[in-house]
């Protein structure tokens, strides 16, 4: 069966923690490459608009503990 969907249902099933569903249902996904790039742009968004008191964690981040990328 070959199944064609747009970014929202993979965005959404990302969000909830539940991608591998459609490995389950469907056995192989493949997606586009605009899908992909429409993700990751979603996934920037999302990090760029954090709400009030959101952090982004980025200690230990290629550091060997100079201290460099702590917040």
């Amino acid at each position: 069966m070959i199944v064609i969907a747009d970014t929202s249902p993979l965005h959404y099933l990302i969000l909830l923690d539940h991608a591998e569903v459609l490995q389950h249902l469907y056995g192989r996904v493949i997606i586009p490459e605009a899908v992909v790039r429409e993700l990751q742009a979603q996934r920037r968004a999302a990090l760029d608009n954090k709400p009030t008191g959101v952090a982004t964690n980025t200690a230990n981040r290629g550091t060997s503990g100079s201290g460099a990328g702590r917040t």
